[in-house]
């Protein structure tokens, strides 16, 4: 748990730090802070069947919002595994700067922006930053789950199981 809040402590003074520039190409703005570990995709190079395939770029307010709920659930993950498995729990916690992350965003038929996050510690022989991971079972390694960002809520988070 320490570790956890060494990371968000970390992650705030930066970005706190952060100095606005000036920034005359606007795609910059939606750019996520780590593309070494994070892809945004869009549902045009995923295999989703949605209702909903509207993109939309997500912001650094977003991403912020993301990390935040990110956070929220692993933590509440983490700490439901500790409670189940009480000997066995650290087989069951996640990491989350041991996973590279997908992200795909959308507007649902309400209005609201939701973005799908896509985690996985390995990618076999895909190009995670423009194709989607999707496997069965693997376990930990492979996790997702929903964040509706009007509402800064979390949901349906996804373990894969073991085989």
């Amino acid at each position: 748990m320490l570790k956890y809040a060494t990371y968000i402590l970390t992650f705030l003074i930066l970005t706190g730090c952060y100095r606005k520039s000036e920034n005359k190409n606007p795609d910059k703005k939606s750019l996520p802070q780590d593309t070494s570990s994070i892809a945004v995709l869009t549902y045009q190079n995923t295999n989703k069947k949605t209702k909903f395939p509207k993109n939309i770029k997500l912001s650094k307010s977003d991403f912020l919002i993301i990390e935040q709920q990110l956070s929220k659930c692993i933590a509440q993950h983490n700490r439901e595994m500790k409670n189940r498995f009480k000997t066995d729990s650290k087989f069951f916690f996640i990491n989350i700067s041991d996973y590279k992350r997908q992200y795909i965003a959308s507007i649902d038929a309400q209005g609201n922006r939701k973005v799908w996050v896509n985690c996985f510690c390995r990618t076999g022989r895909l190009d995670w930053k423009t194709q989607e991971i999707s496997v069965s079972d693997g376990g930990k390694c492979f996790f997702n789950l929903m964040i509706d960002l009007d509402k800064k809520t979390y949901y349906q988070l996804i373990v894969n199981g073991n085989a």
